[in-house]
């Protein structure tokens, strides 16, 4: 196998074999309520359920920190086997817990600490895996970041199979929540495998040979790339919002709030998974060598802003083109994450690139998809407005809009040196 294959392969399969670790709790959502927030109200066991998910997406800015700064000090590859190990072993343990009625509160809180490790874990894993692929492959970094993303999605859609596969064999929602998560820590070690054989990125030895690192890269983030952080932060946001509410928090908002059937559920969100997963990857190849990745991302938040009220309206009505609209915004999630990652791995030099994306890329997550579902949940109880998310989705396509007005006259295409350093 040529380098580059065995590269975007092997990082491809650890990143969905990690990814499905993490969603699985999101695709659960309803099961894992009754197992640990018991509630009379669905609405209100739900919330607190979604609070948990969140917790796992606020801690990964510190995930992001540690290992961004054990990645850009000592290099690229040692980080991936610590993150698949921890993320492994608390996906596995988070299985086995005993629910709220037989261990009580302790139950709860011992469930809410592995979430924790689960979300440090993450926190070194995207935006590390996005920095060593596309320093890998400098010459197409938006295809190589591509191909990771879509690699990615495939760790969704393997968790919405499964969820689709224990439905229709009629496993009962309370043991099959706990089949998907102790499959994920087996899968896990089979993703440590995978990266413990993985090479150095050219870019970071070229740092080590000519001794060009940070004793505190964050220090220099801080400093020198304020406004690139920002713009990462506003475009990872909408990134995150768009596959939080599109595909991890639709089955529950689908299901349990509009009351769609559930084998319908899952099944649309997985054809509109497969389909954003295969359009990222096209229109990321596209922006290396036509059109260019800020205006693919015009296009897609301009979109977003026409077509929100209508797609959310629609549900509302129960469409019988429920199927169509999910390709359709499928198609549109396609235009910005096919463009957003490899340009936020461009914006920074290599001696603090790790640093630099970990921390925008966690933060930007950690607010809009931790906090999206219980947002708008919330908005929903309050409210009584049902198309609430559509709001939700359109403030976060105007930081795109925002991102990509901070980056005029600021971005040329490519992977920057490690010469690079203000």
């Amino acid at each position: 196998m040529k380098p580059s294959l065995k590269i975007l392969t092997l990082s491809g399969l650890g990143g969905c074999l990690e990814f499905y670790d993490f969603v699985i709790f999101a695709l659960f959502a309803p099961a894992i309520s009754q197992a640990f927030f018991p509630a009379g109200n669905t609405l209100i066991s739900l919330i607190q359920t979604f609070g948990v998910f969140a917790i796992g997406y606020l801690i990964r800015p510190l995930g992001g920190v540690v290992f961004g700064h054990w990645g850009d000090r000592h290099g690229r590859k040692g980080v991936f086997a610590v993150t698949v190990l921890i993320m492994g072993i608390s996906t596995f343990l988070m299985g086995l817990m005993p629910s709220y009625a037989q261990w009580g509160l302790t139950a709860t809180v011992l469930f809410s600490v592995l979430r924790l490790l689960q979300g440090f874990s993450l926190g070194g894993e995207i935006s590390g895996g996005l920095v060593f692929i596309g320093e890998h492959l400098s010459k197409r970094p938006g295809f190589a970041c591509g191909f990771l993303f879509f690699c990615i999605n495939m760790g969704i859609i393997l968790g919405q199979v499964l969820n689709w596969i224990l439905a229709y064999a009629g496993i009962a929602p309370d043991i099959a929540w706990r089949v998907a998560f102790i499959i994920g820590g087996g899968l896990a070690l089979v993703s440590y495998c995978i990266r413990k054989n993985l090479s150095e990125t050219p870019a970071f030895d070229s740092l080590l040979t000519h001794r060009i690192t940070h004793r505190l890269p964050l220090g220099q983030i801080l400093k020198h790339h304020r406004r690139f952080s920002i713009i990462c932060f506003f475009l990872v946001s909408a990134g995150a919002c768009l596959v939080t509410l599109s595909y991890l928090f639709m089955v529950s908002y689908l299901h349990s709030i509009l009351h769609y059937p559930l084998s319908q559920t899952i099944l649309v969100t997985l054809i509109g998974v497969a389909i954003f997963s295969s359009g990222a990857l096209f229109f990321a190849f596209i922006s290396d060598i036509y059109l260019g990745r800020p205006t693919i991302l015009l296009v897609g938040a301009v979109l977003w802003l026409l077509l929100a009220l209508p797609f959310y309206r629609a549900l509302l009505g129960h469409t019988s083109h429920l199927l169509p609209w999910f390709i359709l915004i499928s198609l549109v999630n396609a235009l910005i994450t096919g463009a957003f990652p490899s340009l936020i791995v461009e914006l920074f030099p290599t001696n603090v690139r790790y640093s630099g994306v970990a921390l925008s890329y966690n933060l930007g997550y950690a607010i809009f998809a931790g906090l999206t579902p219980v947002c708008v949940t919330l908005l929903i109880h309050y409210t009584g407005d049902l198309s609430s998310p559509a709001w939700w989705l359109m403030a976060t396509m105007v930081l795109v809009l925002l991102a990509l007005f901070l980056l005029r006259g600021r971005y040329r295409p490519g992977v920057s040196t490690f010469l690079e350093t203000g």
